[in-house]
């Protein structure tokens, strides 16, 4: 296996040696982008010197995105990629080989562009070694990762945003730690927490990350493979249909009249905060989100990971239909999060843990919508979709945890778990209730959303004939 993975490496350092514009143009953009910023923020070298790890890890990261979106391209276009899949004993060991080679093309030669461009910021000392230490470390995780992307994304047209939406959520934790670790340099404290981490990433990346590029380029081998069973029970197709058509006025009704009452209530019934006012009535509709968004990402993980090992339809029918309610779930969080920090914190966003992570749920959220639609094979992109938000759900726990893993502005847990709640049963009680109205709207427009998808996958179906004739009659 080591002699195949060192062939397929060779091959693709011969074949970057006769393409080398390729391989110019990302390190190129690294120099352009950091370039700009002392134009931008002026020449102080002090000021330089505290941005240059922020400046040059983000400039990497976009540097690596830009050579992975064509990683499989070319020989998917002339047929190699199936051969070289039918040929090697795991497509793992294509995906890992991929990304060796991308990263000694692109990753090693970008972290020694990245520490000269660095110190022509005004690093130094030993914030620039760990500054270098940790591109060593975080420009892997960005080869493994982009071997996901380009894995998913094989076979799509201009799939370059895409690559993007899938990737950088996978990065940020790089970043951070990577960033962190020269900020402690800095001042004067150890960075070996931080490159601890980063190391530990590293190596749960490549536990995940290769096994799920090779699932996702034998998806693309076997796209045309036989139909997924249909269970019985309620994921047969018609009696889903037919029990979420009985069902959803209920929710639909729930959802309006649990809304309304919670509203009138907290708005307008519930006492005034001593300590924030008025502006704390925003609650009521920032903290039933948050919490809609988090746990929604986890059904709709459960549902596309079944969907894609069992092959169960409606599974995979229920995971798209739950990510738009997702994301909408997400943006309001973050909207109506904006709206109340402004006159509580002076300013309408800061890089809080708990923001950020939110941030990178909504672009989780996006990518998984983004890669479902941009497949054109129904049971392809529904796994495709699987895997990326299986992944994502590691971001999770991040954003319940982080404000007690991190110093943060943003105020701990309204209901802590394990813990008692830190309102007043008169301010509670209407959260509740906003709670129940979310889950409500959310389980009725997800429905609602799989039975118009189910309708689309079953067209021309007998017993959905037969439904749409009765409904005529």
């Amino acid at each position: 296996m080591r002699s195949l993975i060192w062939s397929l490496v060779q091959r693709d350092l011969r074949l970057a040696a006769r393409r080398r514009v390729d391989l110019l143009l990302p390190l190129g953009f690294a120099v352009a982008a950091v370039s700009l910023f002392p134009l931008a923020v002026g020449p102080e070298t002090a000021l330089l010197r505290q941005i240059a790890a922020g400046v040059v890890w983000a400039c990497a990261l976009l540097s690596a995105l830009m050579s992975v979106s064509a990683l499989f391209a070319s020989d998917a276009a002339d047929g190699t990629l199936d051969q070289l899949l039918l040929a090697a004993p795991s497509p793992s060991v294509i995906a890992a080989a991929r990304a060796l080679g991308h990263w000694l093309l692109h990753g090693a030669p970008l972290v020694l562009l990245s520490a000269l461009l660095a110190a022509a910021l005004g690093l130094q000392g030993v914030a620039l070694a760990v500054l270098f230490a940790g591109l060593a470390l975080g420009t892997v995780i960005f080869s493994l990762w982009g071997t996901v992307a380009a894995a998913l994304t094989v076979g799509l047209r201009q799939a370059g945003l895409l690559v993007m939406l899938i990737v950088l959520p996978l990065a940020v934790p790089a970043l951070v730690l990577g960033t962190g670790a020269v900020s402690a340099a800095l001042g004067g404290l150890s960075p070996l927490p931080h490159l601890a981490l980063l190391a530990a990433w590293m190596l749960v990346s490549a536990v995940v990350a290769l096994p799920l590029a090779g699932a996702a380029l034998r998806l693309g081998l076997d796209a045309g493979g036989d139909a997924p069973v249909r269970w019985t029970g309620l994921a047969a197709p018609p009696r889903f249909f037919a029990f979420t058509g009985r069902l959803l006025p209920a929710l639909w009704a729930l959802a309006a009249v649990l809304g309304a009452v919670g509203l009138v209530w907290g708005l307008g019934l519930a006492p005034t905060d001593a300590q924030q006012g008025e502006v704390y009535r925003i609650v009521y509709l920032h903290v039933p989100s948050a919490w809609v968004a988090m746990l929604l990402y986890l059904v709709m993980a459960f549902w596309a990971a079944l969907g894609w090992v069992a092959q169960v339809r409606t599974a995979g029918v229920l995971a798209r239909a739950l990510a738009p309610t997702g994301a909408w779930a997400a943006a309001v969080c973050l909207v109506t999060g904006a709206i109340w920090g402004q006159p509580t914190w002076g300013t309408w966003w800061v890089w809080d843990a708990r923001l950020t992570s939110m941030l990178i749920l909504l672009l989780l959220y996006l990518g998984v919508i983004a890669l479902t639609a941009a497949i054109d094979d129904v049971q392809r992109g529904d796994a495709a979709g699987a895997m990326l938000a299986v992944v994502g759900v590691v971001n999770v726990p991040v954003i319940y945890f982080s404000v007690q893993w991190w110093s943060t502005l943003h105020q701990g847990a309204t209901l802590p778990v394990g813990g008692s709640p830190r309102m007043a049963a008169a301010m509670l009680t209407p959260l509740i209730i906003m709670v129940l109205a979310y889950w409500a709207y959310a389980a009725a427009a997800s429905l609602t959303r799989a039975r118009a998808l189910l309708m689309q996958r079953e067209a021309g179906a007998a017993w959905l004939k037969a439904h749409l004739k009765a409904r005529a009659a």
